[in-house]
C-alpha cells in the first residue's frame, strides 16, 4: 500500500507492484472494461477517501457498474459531461502530481473518470488491455484541483 506523502508536488505515493514491466496495451473491441484494484492507494494524503459518505461509495459503485457494460473504446470515446473521460497528462502544470511512481510506464493509459457530474469526485488509473487499475479515488478533485 501507498506511504502517506505531505508536502508538494514532487512528494510522490509509494506503490507497491509485483511486476518490473507494465505490458503494452492491447484494445479488445468486443471486451468490456474490467477494474482491478490491486494498486489502489489507500493512504495518499491528497487522495483520502475515509471520511466520505455513504452516498459517495453508492455512486462510486453505480459509476463502476455502468462503465463496466461499456468497452474501453465506448468509454475513451464517450464525450458525456458526466463521465469526463480523458487521459491524464501529467506534464501538465495545473496537475498536482508527477505521475501514479509504479514501477514501469503506463505512457498514454492514464485516465481519469467522473463519478457524477461534479459533487463526487473523480478516479484514477491507467489501463492494461480491457482491464483499468483504480490507482486514486479522488473525491475532493486534487489532481486537477481547478477542474
Amino acid at each position: 500500500r501507498g506511504n502517506v506523502q505531505r508536502g508538494g508536488r514532487n512528494q510522490k505515493s509509494k506503490l507497491n507492484s509485483k511486476s518490473a514491466i507494465i505490458a503494452k496495451t492491447r484494445v479488445n473491441d468486443t471486451q468490456k472494461v474490467s477494474f482491478n484494484f490491486k494498486n489502489l492507494c489507500t493512504s495518499h494524503i491528497k487522495f483520502c477517501y475515509s471520511s466520505c459518505e455513504k452516498e459517495y461509495f453508492q455512486k462510486l459503485l453505480a459509476r463502476l457498474r455502468d462503465v463496466s457494460s461499456m468497452t474501453r473504446r465506448e468509454l475513451q470515446n464517450n464525450h458525456s459531461k458526466t463521465l469526463r473521460v480523458h487521459p491524464i497528462n501529467f506534464n501538465d502544470q495545473r496537475i498536482t502530481e508527477d505521475g501514479f511512481n509504479l514501477i514501469g510506464d503506463v505512457g498514454d493509459d492514464a485516465w481519469q473518470i467522473s463519478i457524477t457530474a461534479n459533487k463526487h469526485g473523480r478516479f484514477h488509473g491507467y489501463f492494461i488491455d480491457n482491464t483499468f487499475y483504480i490507482i486514486w479515488l479522488d473525491p475532493c478533485h486534487k489532481l486537477y484541483p481547478s477542474t
